[in-house]
C-alpha cells in the first residue's frame, strides 16, 4: 500500500506562451497554479500454482486544481508584435478530478510461452469545474488603416502600438454566462499477449490490446438572445449543431484494437551481438480538456461577444445616427444609453442610444468592458464555438523500430536504431463555419456596379440605406428591406453583416430582428433572399465554428547511433546522436493553429514544430580511483573522492510559423494567415503595394504563397559540468558538496523568435535550407552555478 499527497504552488506561468514570440507577457498577464494531489494505491501479488500468478492493483486519486491571474480584475489587451498586459484570459480555473482504477493481469508459464492476460477499468470524475473563458474582455491593437480617420488610402497604417495610444482596438472580446461544468469518463482495456522463446537465440514477442472509452455527449442548454428577443431551445441548439456535423462532448470511438509484434536475435548467440525489432498500433486518450471547452464555448451557456473596429464617437457628427456597438466605444466608455453609461460624456452628443446593446446589459464605465452576467447580446459577428466533430476518431500512431548493438570492445557497446512513428486521425481545430470570400466578392460586385473590392474590409463593411423600400442604394440598386437587403441589376444584395459575412450555416436572423425592432422576423428575412448570393439557414447563433476534428496525420523517421562505456576503471561515458525529421499537417490543438485556408488542408503539410534534425549529446563519468583516498602521496590524497561528470549537447533549430497578423484572405482570423514569397525573397501581404501576389486570385481573396513552418531558430549548444567532492566521516556517514554549471561558456541560445513577416525581413537571413530566420524574443537560460550538499548516512 502507498499514500502520498502533494500540494504545489507554481507562479509566473505563462499560458499564452504560444504568444510569446508575437509580443512579451507582462507579469500581470502569468498566473498561479495551486494544485493538491492525493493518491492511495494498494496491490496484491499472488502465486496461484507453480506457473501462474496474478497482480491485482487498486488506486484512488484525487486532484485539487485552481488557476487565477497575477492580476485578476483587469482587462487585457494584446498589442501584437509589443506586448500582452492585464488579466489571464483563460482564468479563473477551478477543477477537482478524482479518479478511481482497477486492474488485473494474470501471467501463465507453460513451457517456451509466457502468456500474460489484464485489463484496467478506470472512473474518471471532475463533478464540478469552473472557468472564465474571456470574461476579463480582450482588446486586441493590431494595424489600423489610416483611410478610417480621414487619411489617403496610400497612406500607411497605424502600428499596432500606435493604435494602442489613440485607443483604437481592432477586435473586442469578451465572455459572458455560466462557468460551471462538470465532466466524467470511464476508460476501460483489455490485453493478451505471449513472449515466447522460439530458439535458444531468438525470443517472440506478440499481442493485442483493445480500448475504450465511454465518453459522454453533453446536452445544449436553451438560452433566449437579450438583445433580439429570440428564444433557443436545447434542439434549436442541437440543430444547428447538425447542420455543421459538430456535437458537445467526446463521441465514443469502439474500434480501438490495436496489434503488437517485437522481436529479439542473438547474432552470434554468444550475447554479444543483439537485433531487435518491434512494430505495433498505439491508441491515444482524448483530451477531456477538449470535451470541457466544448461545453463551455457552446454560445449559449456561455456567450462570447465580439466586436469589431469602429468609430469611438457615439454619434456620426455628419448623419446624426447613433454609433453600432463596436470595439473602439467600449474601450473608450462611449457606449450609450445602457446601465452605466457615463451620462456626462453621452449628454455631450445628445444622449444617443447605442444601438446593439441589450437593454439589460451594464456597461462598467472604467473597467472598458461589461458586467458578464448581463450580455450584450449577439451583434454583427456571431459568437465562436469549440465543439468537436461527429466523426471524432481517437488518435492512433503506428510505430515501429529495428535496431543492432554489438560489443566493440571490452565495456564498450556500439548500437544504431532506425525509428519510424506514423500517426493518424490527429486532432486539430479548424473553422467549419468559414466565410465563403467568393460570395463576399460577387455580393460586392452587384452592389457596386461590377466594380471589385480593393480592400477585405471593404467587401464586409459597406452599407445599404436605411430609407423606405424602393429608395435609390449603391449603383443602380432599390432598398428592399432597409439597412438589410436591396435589389440590383444584377441580383439582390445582402448586407455582410446579415449574410453572417456569407458563413454556411445561416444569415445572421439575430442582427435583422434586432436592427429592425422586431419587424424582420426570420420568416421574414428568408422570403427576401431569393436571387441573392444568401441561402436560408437553420436558426444558429454560431460565427466561427473552431471545432476539433480528426483528420490530422504526422510522420516521424530517425536513425539514432550510440556508442556507450560502462562505468569501469573509473569512468563512464555515452555519446548519442540522432538525425530525424518530423513532418505533419498540424501540431497541437490550439485554436491559433487552425489552417491558413480551411478548404486546403494538405497545403498545411511541412516540418512540424518539433521538427529537430540535428542532435548530439555526450555525458560522461569521471572518478577518483578508490585507491588515492588511502595512498601515500599528498597530490592523490588532495585529489581522491573527486567526480567530474560533464555533459555537452549540439542541436539544430526548430521551426515555427511566419504570420502576417492581418486577415489578408477575409476568414476573421488575423493569426493563421502567412505571407507571400517576393521574386528577391521578401515577404510581403497579398495585396499590398508591390507583393507579388493580388488581393483577389480566382474570385476569392488570397492566401500568402509561403510554406507552413518555413522558419527556423538558430541551433543550440551547451556545456554543462557538475564536480563532486566526498568527505567520509566513518564507513557509513559520508557528506558531498557538489558544484554545477550549466551554459558555462555563456553562450546565447535562442529559444523562440518572431513570426511576423516584417521582423523576418528585417533580420534577412535565411538558411541554407531557404527557411527564415527572425529576430529573437526569448533565449534558454544563461551561465548559471549551483552549489549544495549532500549528506549520506
Amino acid at each position: 500500500m502507498r499514500f502520498g499527497y502533494n500540494p504545489g504552488t507554481v507562479t509566473g506561468i505563462q499560458v499564452e506562451s504560444q504568444n510569446q514570440s508575437l509580443g512579451q507577457n507582462d507579469f500581470s498577464r502569468t498566473g498561479i497554479t495551486e494544485v493538491k494531489d492525493l493518491s492511495f494505491s494498494a496491490s496484491l501479488n499472488s502465486v496461484v500454482t507453480t506457473n501462474t500468478a496474478n497482480e491485482l492493483r487498486f488506486s484512488y486519486g484525487r486532484r485539487q486544481t485552481s488557476f487565477r491571474s497575477q492580476n485578476p480584475d483587469a482587462v487585457a489587451f494584446n498589442i501584437s508584435g509589443t506586448a500582452f498586459i492585464g488579466r489571464e484570459l483563460f482564468s479563473p480555473v477551478d477543477r477537482v478530478e478524482t479518479r478511481y482504477q482497477f486492474a488485473d493481469n494474470f501471467n501463465w508459464v507453460v513451457g517456451d510461452h509466457s502468456f500474460k492476460f489484464g485489463g484496467d477499468l478506470n472512473f474518471v470524475r471532475i463533478p464540478e469545474a469552473l472557468f472564465e473563458l474571456n470574461f476579463a474582455g480582450l482588446f486586441n491593437f493590431g494595424d489600423f488603416a489610416a483611410s478610417n480617420l480621414g487619411f489617403p488610402a496610400t497612406a500607411p497604417a497605424f502600428t499596432p502600438v500606435q493604435s494602442y495610444g489613440l485607443g483604437l482596438p481592432s477586435l473586442y472580446v469578451q465572455g459572458f454566462g455560466n462557468p460551471i461544468s462538470k465532466i466524467k469518463n470511464t476508460p476501460l482495456a483489455f490485453f493478451a499477449q505471449d513472449s515466447w522463446r522460439a530458439t535458444s537465440r531468438l525470443t517472440l514477442n506478440y499481442g493485442i490490446r483493445y480500448d475504450l472509452e465511454l465518453t459522454e455527449t453533453i446536452t445544449p442548454v436553451a438560452f433566449q438572445d437579450p438583445l433580439s428577443g429570440i428564444s433557443l431551445s436545447s434542439a434549436d441548439i442541437l440543430a444547428a449543431q447538425d447542420v455543421l456535423g459538430v456535437q458537445q462532448g467526446i463521441p465514443r470511438d469502439t474500434n480501438n484494437w490495436a496489434p503488437r509484434f517485437g522481436f529479439a536475435y542473438d547474432v552470434r548467440g554468444n550475447g554479444k551481438t543483439v537485433i531487435r525489432g518491434a512494430f505495433g498500433l498505439f491508441y491515444d486518450h482524448p483530451l477531456l480538456a477538449v470535451a470541457f471547452n466544448s461545453d463551455i464555448a457552446d454560445a449559449a451557456q456561455q456567450q462570447q461577444a465580439v466586436l469589431t473596429a469602429g468609430s469611438p464617437l457615439p454619434r456620426d457628427t455628419t448623419t446624426g445616427a447613433a454609433t453600432l456597438l463596436n470595439a473602439a466605444l467600449v474601450f473608450q466608455g462611449t457606449v450609450c444609453g445602457a446601465q452605466g453609461s457615463n451620462a456626462a460624456l453621452c449628454a455631450a452628443f445628445g444622449n444617443p442610444v447605442t444601438p446593439g446593446v441589450a437593454s439589460s446589459a451594464q456597461y462598467q464605465f472604467g473597467r472598458q468592458r461589461f458586467n458578464d452576467q448581463t450580455f450584450s447580446g449577439f451583434g454583427p459577428v456571431l459568437p465562436f464555438i469549440l465543439p468537436i466533430a461527429k466523426d471524432f476518431q481517437y488518435a492512433s500512431a503506428t510505430q515501429g523500430n529495428i535496431g543492432f548493438e554489438t560489443e566493440i570492445a571490452k565495456n564498450m557497446s556500439l548500437s544504431a536504431s532506425y525509428i519510424y512513428v506514423g500517426a493518424h486521425h490527429l486532432p486539430h481545430p479548424t473553422d467549419l463555419n468559414s466565410p465563403n470570400t467568393a460570395l463576399q466578392i460577387q455580393n460586392f460586385q452587384r452592389f457596386f456596379g461590377g466594380a471589385l473590392p480593393t480592400s477585405t474590409q471593404q467587401a464586409i463593411a459597406f452599407s445599404i440605406a436605411s430609407t423606405a423600400p424602393g429608395s435609390a442604394t449603391g449603383v443602380g440598386c432599390a432598398v428592399v428591406i432597409p439597412g438589410m437587403v436591396a435589389q440590383c441589376p444584377t441580383g439582390r444584395v445582402v448586407a455582410p453583416a446579415i449574410a453572417n459575412f456569407f458563413r454556411p450555416n445561416a444569415p445572421n436572423y439575430f442582427l435583422a430582428r434586432a436592427l429592425s425592432g422586431g419587424a424582420v422576423t426570420k420568416a421574414v428575412l428568408d422570403s427576401q433572399l431569393g436571387g441573392s448570393l444568401r441561402s436560408p439557414g437553420t436558426l444558429s447563433p454560431f460565427g466561427s465554428v473552431n471545432a476539433q476534428i480528426s483528420d490530422g496525420n504526422s510522420i516521424y523517421n530517425a536513425l539514432n547511433v550510440e556508442l556507450k562505456r560502462r562505468f569501469a576503471n573509473n569512468f563512464q561515458f555515452l555519446a548519442s546522436y540522432t538525425i530525424s525529421e518530423s513532418v505533419d499537417d498540424s501540431s497541437d490543438l490550439q485554436t491559433l493553429l487552425i489552417a491558413q485556408d480551411v478548404n486546403n488542408f494538405r497545403a498545411e503539410r511541412a516540418p512540424s514544430l518539433f521538427d529537430q534534425r540535428h542532435r548530439f549529446v555526450f555525458s560522461g563519468v569521471l572518478a577518483s580511483p578508490s585507491g588515492w583516498r588511502r595512498g601515500d602521496s599528498g597530490w592523490k590524497k588532495f585529489f581522491a573522492d573527486f567526480t567530474v561528470a560533464p555533459i555537452i549537447e549540439l542541436s539544430s533549430g526548430r521551426p515555427f510559423n511566419i504570420i502576417t497578423n492581418v486577415d489578408a484572405n477575409n476568414d476573421q482570423s488575423t493569426q493563421t494567415d502567412r505571407p507571400s514569397v517576393n521574386a528577391d525573397g521578401t515577404l510581403c501581404v497579398p495585396g499590398d503595394i508591390g507583393c507579388i501576389t493580388p488581393l483577389i486570385t480566382d474570385g476569392r481573396f488570397s492566401t500568402g504563397t509561403l510554406g507552413r513552418n518555413r522558419a527556423i531558430t538558430h541551433g543550440y549548444a551547451s556545456f554543462d559540468l557538475r564536480l563532486t567532492r566526498a568527505f567520509h566521516f566513518t564507513e557509513s556517514i559520508r557528506l558531498d558538496l557538489i558544484a554545477e554549471g550549466f551554459n558555462l561558456f555563456n553562450r546565447f541560445n535562442e529559444a523562440s523568435a518572431s513570426p511576423n513577416y516584417r521582423d523576418v525581413n528585417a533580420f534577412n537571413q535565411k538558411s541554407s535550407s531557404f527557411t527564415y530566420f527572425s529576430l529573437p524574443t526569448a533565449a534558454y537560460d544563461p551561465r548559471q552555478f549551483q552549489f549544495g550538499m549532500k549528506l549520506n548516512f
